[in-house]
């Protein structure tokens, strides 16, 4: 059995992409295919024709997402997210002094959705930015309220790179974006085609030297997106796989890959959903969280890894976020199974058993 989970590999030969044109989603009346989510987070704060001092962030959230903000020396103000008995919830002052709200849903699961906050201040006329990211494939994929739509697009498909900015009215101004340096995204490529050879055992006899390669050429990518990223557009090879993803087919696998994995919990103790009741018709979940009583989390994430499956966690806790408990009782419990779309019923059951293992060795 192959490994489950962790980065996607890329297995086609080199193509001729210069003049592909990737426009896949249509949301807001302006889109821009970017680097990266952060590029696409900076692109819109770009967008502004005056000054921000303030934005109203979700406490449960990734510290890349903090970052453009930071940089701009933007005071940071956090709404609690827990987790309560009826799911995912979140605690916002409405009267709060902030020139933008930033908006998330999670793991794509539209119960998650802040339509309902958006709307309350937009009557206020502060500027809403909805990340996307995790709600990008679901049937309603975004607030039709909101000012800014942005997303990251590596973490559904595989792409070296991928970004994207929205503004649901009116028009960017383009020109800005620059080419990004072909240094920067001969990293991730070649680490995508390494993984590539590695999952299908082509490099056998040196594979663990082929995985510390690929890993570190990921970490190294990752490193330099943190002080390299502003104004750049998407690559021509990356504009080539958008393209001509069948977008529908991954939605399709990934809603039968989350619902059988859900309906395979119904019976476990040492894993809940995170949310419960999906909707899979209209969700597509990104991947199937799961509550772990801290105590477990770490020692059931080891277990799994320990047998090829690499299952992460969202997230770890952003150093500039003061939590409250529940909150940082989100991050120590959450786990994310893998739903997506290169994963058949025998790597879902890898993990349910696995998750069965683990569950009776400490209940």
């Amino acid at each position: 059995m192959r490994e489950i989970g962790s980065y996607f590999w890329l297995d086609i030969p080199v193509v001729d992409s210069d003049h592909e044109e990737a426009d896949a989603f249509s949301l807001g009346q302006d889109r821009v295919y970017v680097l990266s989510g952060r590029t696409a987070l900076d692109f819109v704060l770009e967008d502004f024709s005056t000054e921000v001092r303030a934005v109203y962030m979700p406490s449960y959230c990734c510290s890349s997402m903090l970052k453009p903000f930071l940089d701009r020396g933007v005071q940071i103000y956090f709404y609690d997210v827990f987790l309560a008995p009826e799911g995912l919830q979140y605690r916002v002052d409405y009267g709060i002094d902030v020139d933008i709200f930033y908006a998330m849903s999670y793991f794509g699961f539209e119960s998650t959705a802040m339509d309902v906050s958006i709307r309350e201040f937009k009557k206020r006329n502060v500027t809403v930015i909805e990340d996307v990211t995790h709600r990008l494939l679901c049937s309603k994929p975004c607030c039709q309220d909101a000012d800014y739509l942005i997303a990251s697009l590596r973490k559904w498909f595989p792409i070296p790179c991928g970004g994207l900015a929205v503004k649901t009215n009116g028009h960017f101004a383009k020109d800005r974006l620059l080419d990004p340096p072909s240094g920067l995204l001969e990293k991730p490529i070649a680490a995508m085609r390494l993984k590539a050879k590695y999952i299908s055992g082509s490099s056998r006899g040196i594979q663990g030297l082929a995985k510390k390669e690929y890993l570190a050429l990921f970490a190294e990518f990752e490193k330099d997106l943190e002080s390299n990223y502003k104004l750049m557009g998407m690559d021509s090879l990356s504009r080539y796989l958008l393209a001509n993803l069948d977008i529908d087919g991954v939605k399709e696998k990934r809603r039968g890959n989350a619902e059988y994995l859900y309906n395979s919990l119904l019976n476990m103790t040492v894993a809940k959903p995170l949310v419960s009741d999906p909707d899979f018709g209209k969700d597509c979940p990104l991947f199937v969280p799961v509550v772990v009583e801290p105590a477990y989390r770490n020692r059931l994430r080891a277990h799994l890894v320990s047998k090829g499956v690499y299952c992460p966690v969202h997230w770890p806790i952003p150093s500039a976020v003061e939590l409250d408990d529940r909150t940082a009782r989100l991050y120590e419990q959450e786990l994310s199974l893998i739903c997506d779309q290169r994963y058949c019923p025998e790597e879902l059951e890898l993990q349910i058993h696995l998750l069965g293992q683990f569950e009776r060795t400490v209940c």
